[in-house]
């Protein structure tokens, strides 16, 4: 299993060469995955038609006015097979706020999925139109896991001053509140993410031969660089950089299945005793098989 903060992964592997272990640094609103190489283990139907059999009916109790929320994610790709299982968890979080009378009273919480975001600024723009513009007004969108994603998404809102919530977003341009000034997030920017990792690593480890693996996107770039910054700025503790690994699975140059093998083959043979990794959940579970392969 590994601790995701969705949107990225910041984990640290320590220990010696094919002996690593891994300590996952908990920055942020997460969950755990369990890591199965086989297609079922992230199998979920499209968003929008799942039923949770455990959601109990509302029993009527005066009258009460429908609150409506758009909730928005990537139903397709790597990512939508994971979130495909999200939306049973908020359709349970919203019966268990339908049940409570301190939240909302006087008013019923419903939920509208939106259509497939693709983890995508454009994406975004074109589902957050269509889920605003069908159904019953809306008072708020709730997510989406994408930086590129929320961007899209809050462009749109504002238009429909419209109210943002996103657990997952993490990048820091979603910071600037002249831009986005509707917007609540609950998971922690990805600069502090990396802050943090570097501070475990620097107060509770001993070990200083450092190895950073991370994909190739913007977002996990800025990352690698900034905690990159960090060592070298930090520069009487002792740290060596022993390598770099850059993971891409852009549909350019090697498959990412032969990518993963040849990276945790040289991590295996490395010297690094602490190995610092920053990527998407597609990226992570190819590399822990690879490695679970030597």
């Amino acid at each position: 299993a590994f601790g995701t903060c969705c949107s990225s992964i910041v984990q640290i592997a320590v220990g010696s060469p094919g002996m690593l272990r891994t300590l996952s640094v908990a920055v942020g609103v997460g969950a755990a995955l369990v890591v199965d190489a086989s297609a079922q283990a992230c199998a979920f139907p499209p968003c929008g038609i799942k039923k949770d059999p455990h959601i109990t009916p509302e029993e009527a109790v005066g009258e009460k006015e429908d609150v409506w929320v758009l909730v928005q994610c990537p139903c397709t790709g790597g990512l939508g097979n994971i979130m495909g299982a999200m939306e049973l968890l908020i359709q349970r979080a919203v019966n268990e706020v339908e049940k409570m009378d301190t939240i909302l009273p006087n008013h019923r919480l419903k939920m509208q999925i939106a259509p497939d975001s693709r983890c995508a600024a454009t994406g975004a723009i074109e589902s957050t139109i269509r889920g605003l513009q069908t159904g019953p007004p809306k008072i708020a969108v709730m997510g989406d896991c994408c930086s590129a994603g929320c961007a899209g998404s809050r462009d749109v809102a504002n238009v429909f001053n419209v109210a943002g919530f996103s657990p997952y977003c993490v990048s820091p341009a979603l910071s600037n509140p002249n831009v986005y000034p509707n917007l609540l997030r609950f998971a922690p920017v990805q600069s502090w993410n990396s802050l943090v990792s570097f501070k475990v690593i620097r107060d509770w480890l001993e070990y200083r031969r450092i190895t950073l693996v991370y994909e190739d996107v913007p977002l996990t770039r800025d990352a690698a660089d900034g905690f990159a910054t960090m060592l070298r700025e930090d520069a009487d503790a002792g740290w060596q950089v022993v390598g770099s690994e850059v993971l891409s699975d852009l549909g350019v140059g090697k498959p990412l299945d032969e990518q993963a093998l040849e990276v945790a083959a040289r991590l295996r043979d490395s010297s690094a005793r602490v190995v610092w990794l920053c990527f998407y959940e597609t990226i992570a579970v190819r590399l822990w098989c690879a490695m679970r392969k030597l």
